[in-house]
């Protein structure tokens, strides 16, 4: 019998289950794994019965109607060989304040719209383990993240992707750290509407983000290579 499981643990305000409206795993076998959701009165455990080869995290988050969930851990540490969907995984999370990504695996993902539209409490992110270069759409990913100060995509690479509205209404941010190939994508200044004015951008000597300093100098925002 397989005694591995798979955890993701969370945190919520007033002690209520997380449903996930979308949360589908599979095992190496391609057959679906059962998972069991365990809460109590500060939030719960999500435990799957194998080890997850491919998941469908997509609107994973979006259950929290009443704005409870506080925090998700064990995410990262996940065993994920395929996800190809983050679609609205934390949509409208507006108390999410943390959320542990830091060895999350990323590299088959196509999808990351709305990501965390509206997580309007989370005032970091960690996404230097990202592998976006399968990503096509990263449309409004991090839209009304109202507290976000910094964002740190210098591992992104945004070729042959969707930005409309990435950044829209992220009026607390100051910085963006850029790599080499985050300026691959399609922008223009309706992914920064209404970003907080006056921010850096922060480039690799000798990449060409003359496009980004223009777009985002409308906003008062300069540029600064590193």
């Amino acid at each position: 019998p397989n005694d591995v499981h798979t955890k993701i643990f969370y945190t919520s305000t007033d002690g209520k289950t997380v449903e996930p409206r979308r949360l589908t795993a599979w095992s190496a076998d391609a057959s679906k794994l059962e998972y069991a959701n365990t809460y109590g009165e500060n939030g719960g455990v999500i435990e799957f019965n194998g080890i997850v080869n491919m998941i469908d995290l997509s609107y994973m988050g979006y259950y929290d109607e009443n704005n409870t969930l506080l925090s998700f851990d064990g995410i990262s540490n996940m065993v994920i060989l395929s996800l190809e969907s983050g679609k609205s995984m934390f949509s409208n999370c507006s108390s999410l304040q943390s959320i542990d990504l830091s060895n999350f695996n990323t590299k088959n993902v196509v999808d990351m719209r709305w990501m965390f539209n509206g997580c309007e409490s989370l005032k970091a992110l960690d996404l230097r383990s990202f592998n976006t270069e399968n990503v096509t759409d990263m449309s409004r990913m991090f839209q009304v993240c109202s507290s976000l100060q910094s964002l740190d995509l210098s591992g992104f690479n945004t070729e042959n992707t969707d930005m409309g509205f990435t950044f829209l209404n992220c009026s607390s941010l100051q910085d963006i750290k850029a790599g080499e190939r985050t300026n691959k994508g399609e922008i223009n200044a309706d992914t920064f509407r209404w970003i907080k004015s006056n921010g850096i951008l922060y480039y690799p000597q000798g990449c060409d983000y003359s496009e980004w300093i223009s777009v985002l100098g409308q906003y008062g925002w300069t540029g600064q290579e590193y």
